[in-house]
């Protein structure tokens, strides 16, 4: 039988899961939870909980991506490192109110970098700092040539989604 610690940490975990995976409002997610039969606690308590839960969250997560996919003997050394964006809107807006924009270490999840603007701001690596023995990964919205640039030009290395728009390749002889 387990604790009663045990049970009220398992209901925890289980209200900020469903408010971060289910993407609910915090309103909406005691007001589920509730209905469910689960315990009743107020939309303040569950963002004091959520406060609370980040290092729980961090090992969490840790504890998930000790694998072996993305570690440097894998990677011929690399260390993979990805970035990516993503829009917020406030409430009731019509449009997107910022960005935010993350660098992540793959190998234990590790955030490396967050970086928050304004909407009229696009993805870029220029945003981050690299160095010698990262392998900086990117989707095709990283494709550009001043921001790849930016990441060898500190000794890193690229590997990102080809955008031949924004990206023109040409032979060593300058053909395309």
């Amino acid at each position: 039988m387990r604790s009663e610690s045990a049970v009220t940490s398992a209901r925890n975990t289980q209200l900020v899961l469903l408010h971060a995976g289910v993407d609910l409002g915090l309103r909406q997610t005691v007001a589920v939870v509730a209905e469910s039969g689960g315990p009743s606690v107020s939309h303040v308590t569950l963002h004091k909980k959520m406060r609370l839960s980040a290092p729980y969250l961090r090992a969490l997560v840790g504890q998930l991506a000790q694998g072996e996919e993305a570690t440097p003997e894998r990677w011929a050394g690399y260390e993979v490192v990805t970035v990516d964006g993503t829009s917020f809107c406030g409430p009731g807006a019509e449009t997107t109110d910022a960005r935010a924009h993350l660098q992540l270490r793959l190998a234990d999840l590790g955030i490396l970098g967050v970086v928050i603007e304004d909407r009229s701001v696009g993805e870029t690596f220029k945003r981050f700092a690299w160095r010698e023995g990262q392998l900086a990964v990117g989707d095709r919205g990283y494709c550009n040539p001043p921001g790849i640039a930016h990441v060898v030009d500190q000794g890193a290395d690229v590997l990102v989604r080809v955008n031949r728009g924004t990206l023109p390749l040409a032979t060593p002889a300058g053909e395309p």
